[in-house]
């Protein structure tokens, strides 16, 4: 497991910070990356999710990280100035770009400005795997189940960009498995245990993550 440090908001002297946990598989040798609570680069102080896609462009160009689970909070109704700290889906957006020109980057090295034309596909074969939706607390917020409404407003703006990646919400129990993987589900157990032993252990510099199913 590899653990890299993001940002979840700005504090009373100093930031906030999360977790962005790379969980790979010993025995299929694939990987997943996990998100803990999350600004988008864009509006944070002091950014630091450039440099968890810069680690996963390589995984991703050689097919060995294929699913990335990512909290979307809110709805893209939400002002920018009322994030606190989550992302909504024009920052899932802005993020998910940043990773595609990373990973367009690692195949085509020193290639110059990369524009938005070249980055069909390049997320292809990756599954972005919806987190941590937060339901509404106005009566102006959507009624219907505040997942499918998220991942809908997601998918309405990743999609026409063509990346190639496959957008899905987290449900409780769900199981993920490649077809053409051996055992490359995704084990939500081992994620709440992550998370029972940040609890557990308050004075770990990584304890300021939250994970949410």
């Amino acid at each position: 497991m590899l653990l890299l440090p993001i940002t979840h908001g700005k504090v009373e002297g100093g930031i906030y910070e999360s977790t962005a946990f790379f969980i790979r598989n010993d025995t299929t040798l694939r990987e997943c990356l996990f998100f803990g609570d999350v600004e988008p680069d864009s509006v944070s102080a002091y950014p630091q999710t450039l440099n968890v896609w810069r680690t996963a462009a390589p995984k991703i160009h050689d097919g060995v990280l294929d699913h990335i689970f990512l909290e979307c909070s809110w709805t893209s109704s939400r002002p920018k100035h009322e994030l606190f700290g989550h992302l909504s889906p024009p920052h899932m957006l802005d993020e998910l770009m940043a990773l595609a020109r990373e990973v367009f980057s690692v195949r085509r090295p020193l290639t110059g400005k990369i524009l938005d034309s070249q980055l069909e596909g390049v997320l292809r074969g990756v599954t972005l795997v919806i987190i941590h939706c937060k339901e509404p607390i106005s009566p102006s917020e959507p009624s219907s189940n505040i997942v499918d409404v998220i991942v809908g407003e997601v998918k309405a703006l990743v999609y026409p960009t063509r990346l190639g990646i496959s957008v899905i919400g987290a449900r409780q129990g769900m199981n993920l498995r490649k077809s053409y993987s051996l055992c490359s589900s995704i084990n939500f157990l081992l994620l709440r245990l992550i998370h029972r032993f940040l609890s557990a252990h308050p004075n770990c510099p990584l304890a300021t993550s939250r994970l949410y199913l």
